[in-house]
């Protein structure tokens, strides 16, 4: 009687399936649930690269106003450990400084009522009096940056940029060099140079973005020529917005006005933060370039309006004001040896464009 032995099978063996996930250690809290009060939290900063939360903010309230629940006062903060630079992609950070990395519209939204506003509909809202605090650490912008695009994707923010790109196109301004102008990255520097709604203090025009774009277009031209967009102190939506509207009070030819525009897009102010911190400054054009970058009140006054990336999403009032008023002064080739005083910051922004929309009229 024979015997068969199996001296190997092909049917039996069951190879390991690859696994779809590994173990890792993520990034912990250096301080979790750390309880602070509500007032001192909204003094923080937002992380520089905060994008436009009011829109959202408009929805959020109305949610806060209905519900009191758990998580609603929870907030993450990162500290920034690593060397005070300025990023001109990123903007500026500095050392041991906390910023808000998740909370940030809520902020907003406390922070007005805090501060005797209101937003929509709502007319009071109950604003936690304690907040609770996960505080990360890390050196590394760049890691920072992808945390928070993390907890607020850039694609979940609405823009118009691609309708008002349409409208370049349709004006005959789509062969512009500047992508950042071709594809209609300038929406704000558009609503505050020729404001068609009462959203920064005052209407000028009426209609929409077709008639912002035929109001200002030589303008975004000169931009485009003199290939100054987005460089320099000109790398702000709101320091764009105003260098638009003083070129309209000026004049498109006028040489004080080109002259001013080419010096604040040459300033580096990546490499030369230190020099424009000492600048003995002389005019409204030095100072603009010194806001870019530092409060030139010590901190004193307007202290969440510049540099101007702060004030883009704290006090967007203060710092149109303080360009305002620094744009308006230059231009009546006045010195400054000192930032512009309370009195000549009050109302400066809706003064220069009503001032420029009635010479428009003349």
């Amino acid at each position: 009687m024979s015997h068969l032995e199996v001296v190997s099978s092909t049917t039996d063996k069951k190879e390991e399936p690859e696994s779809t996930f590994k173990w890792v250690d993520f990034p912990m809290p250096s301080s979790s649930a750390q309880t602070r009060n509500t007032t001192e939290f909204l003094k923080l900063q937002p992380v520089p690269i905060n994008r436009d939360f009011v829109e959202r903010a408009k929805k959020l309230v109305k949610n806060l106003s209905q519900v009191i629940t758990f998580k609603q006062n929870e907030v993450d903060v990162i500290k920034y450990t690593g060397p005070s630079k300025f990023d001109t992609k990123h903007g500026t950070w500095i050392n041991n400084q906390e910023y808000v990395l998740n909370g940030n519209t809520r902020a907003y939204v406390w922070r007005l009522y805090t501060n005797g506003q209101t937003l929509g509909t709502v007319t009071q809202l109950s604003v936690p009096k304690k907040v609770v605090v996960n505080v990360y650490e890390s050196d590394d912008i760049t890691s920072i940056v992808n945390a928070y695009d993390t907890i607020d994707s850039p694609e979940s923010v609405e823009t118009s940029s691609a309708t008002l790109s349409g409208v370049l196109r349709a004006q005959n301004m789509n062969k512009l060099d500047s992508i950042k102008l071709k594809t209609g990255k300038f929406v704000m520097a558009l609503n505050i140079s020729a404001p068609t709604s009462s959203k920064f203090g005052y209407q000028a025009i009426n209609g929409d973005v077709y008639n912002q774009v035929n109001e200002m277009k030589d303008f975004i031209r000169q931009f485009d020529v003199l290939k100054i967009t987005g460089k320099g102190a000109l790398s702000t939506q709101l320091s764009m917005g105003v260098a638009f509207l003083a070129g309209k009070f000026a004049g498109i030819n006028d040489n004080m006005y080109s002259t001013a525009l080419v010096k604040l897009s040459k300033i580096n102010l990546k490499k030369d933060v230190e020099k424009i911190i000492n600048m003995d400054a002389k005019d409204g054009i030095d100072y603009i370039i010194k806001g870019a970058v530092m409060n030139p009140y010590g901190g004193k006054l307007l202290r969440q309006a510049l540099p101007y990336a702060s004030g883009l999403f704290n006090d967007r009032t203060g710092a149109l004001n303080y360009l305002a008023a620094c744009w308006k002064s230059y231009l009546d080739g006045e010195t400054m040896d000192s930032p512009p005083t309370q009195e000549q910051l009050q109302n400066a922004y809706v003064e220069l464009v009503q001032e420029t929309y009635k010479k428009d009229e003349e």
